[in-house]
């Protein structure tokens, strides 16, 4: 590695290390997760600040997401699109029972209501461009629904709100060539990474 580009990894990790830290602070409980067992995910990843030369290539990035999320065996995680199609497809079935059948008609709307509402996994990628190098932070934050409640001190009700139950982040640097390939393994660490405390929390 040239000596340039070593110094300009260890400034940025310097600087990076009470963030770090910090985020790590914050991190939820595992024990949120118990009893989850359906997640759909999505992601975004930023334009690059400082230049256009340490990119994300979004396709494999897309395909490495799907392959780590397609791995984990008990608990399912989907993509949007599923979500959205399956969403649809559940709360036509319960608008088509007839109205007299209330029961059956309730319990479908819940069930329809439980799948659109699933928690959400973000992740989200920010490149910068070094004089001599790449750097980036790949945060991932699951989000769940709550019921209805009221914001201290004002009162105010807020219908669906969300609460966040676990959260990553990770701050890294490579090299131009090699930048779009780690952040991507990177991307597909925090969805194994969820994996594992998920499975830990279940016990």
């Amino acid at each position: 590695m040239p000596p340039k580009f070593l110094l300009v990894c260890l400034c940025f990790i310097a600087f990076l290390v009470f963030r770090n830290n910090a985020v790590a602070a914050t991190d939820h409980p595992r024990s949120l997760l118990r009893g989850i067992a359906i997640i759909k995910y999505y992601y975004y990843v930023e334009e690059t600040v400082g230049g256009d030369r340490c990119k994300i290539n979004y396709q494999n990035l897309t395909t490495s997401l799907q392959f780590a999320a397609n791995q984990s065996a008990k608990l399912k995680l989907i993509t949007e699109h599923e979500h959205a199609n399956r969403s649809d497809e559940l709360y036509s079935q319960a608008r088509s029972l007839p109205s007299n059948n209330s029961d059956k008609k309730q319990a479908a709307g819940k069930a329809a209501d439980d799948y659109n509402f699933m928690p959400t996994l973000i992740i989200h990628v920010s490149p910068l461009e070094l004089s001599s190098g790449c750097a980036g932070v790949i945060d991932a934050a699951l989000s769940a629904h709550v019921d209805a409640t009221r914001m201290i001190p004002t009162r105010t009700l807020m219908l669906f709100p969300t609460i966040e139950i676990w959260s990553k982040s990770i701050s890294f640097v490579a090299p131009q060539q090699t930048f779009s390939e780690y952040a991507i393994s990177l991307g597909a660490q925090m969805i194994k990474q969820l994996v594992s405390d998920w499975a830990a929390s279940q016990e």
